[in-house]
């Protein structure tokens, strides 16, 4: 019996050994590229399957000006030991200007050396147009001499037809606002993209912070507290008013 382990081992050796003295032959394979988080899951708390983003500066302050948003792409086949420069170029339905909406040089985009993955950071600027509608930022790879785009398209859908691009990647990025799920009209009257700021500049939280509250008691203190800053400044010649010149004020609850 104590036989075994030893000829398992043996022929273990042999194997390496026959391998060494054969000299394989490197990797043949397709050095695909293609946009990671369409074949591979966003996070850990994010599986979904995606070919395109949101950027959005709605629930930023305003003093939030620019945002960095990182797109990796990811190659399958030979690792090399150098950078080998990637074929990438905007997509048709790119809306997005160059140094207005955002900075990116397309024209040094490369795999590391040793590496499959490379992460894209885009700087988007925070424009005026933005509140009024989104702007699309579409990147597309294509072959050259380093890379094949083999890995086009999937079916998402069969019945509507929906498909999943490996190549193509949207960023839509928009600074508009849309009413939180939390918000309670009773306290803080009718929803203004003005007033939510307004808010939350004075209750010193993040936009975030506050839809991520649902304790109605704290928003009904918070409605009154509101109130009271802008019936305050109103009494000092410093009315808030919102975008269509109304005098800004919070629900009927936080009036009482």
């Amino acid at each position: 019996m104590k036989l075994y382990p030893i000829i398992f081992a043996c022929s273990i050796l042999a194997m390496f050994s026959a391998c060494d003295k054969q000299n394989l032959d490197p990797y043949h394979g397709v050095n695909n590229i293609y946009f990671m988080w369409s074949a591979e899951k966003v996070s850990q708390n994010n599986s979904n399957l995606v070919d395109s983003s949101v950027v959005s500066f709605g629930f930023s302050l305003p003093t939030l000006t620019d945002s960095v948003f990182v797109l990796p792409i990811k190659t399958q086949g030979q690792i090399f030991p150098y950078d080998r420069k990637v074929g990438i170029r905007l997509g048709a339905n790119t809306t997005a200007i160059l140094h207005e909406d955002y900075d990116f040089n397309i024209d040094s985009v490369v795999i590391p050396a040793n590496q499959v993955v490379a992460n894209l950071p885009i700087r988007f600027h925070r424009t005026a147009a933005m509140k009024q509608d989104s702007v699309v930022l579409e990147f597309e790879l294509f072959e050259n001499e380093n890379f094949q785009t083999t890995m086009h398209t999937v079916i998402t859908n069969v019945a509507t037809g929906a498909t999943r691009s490996f190549v193509k990647y949207k960023i839509f990025v928009t600074d508009l606002v849309s009413q939180p799920r939390n918000w309670l009209s009773g306290t803080f009257g009718k929803f203004s993209q003005l007033k939510f700021y307004f808010i939350c500049e004075t209750l010193g939280i993040t936009p975030l912070e506050f839809i991520n509250i649902q304790e109605i008691p704290l928003f009904n203190s918070y409605g009154v507290l509101i109130q009271r800053k802008l019936n305050d400044l109103k009494r000092e010649g410093k009315t808030v008013y919102e975008a269509d010149g109304s005098e800004m004020t919070m629900g009927t609850q936080s009036n009482s």
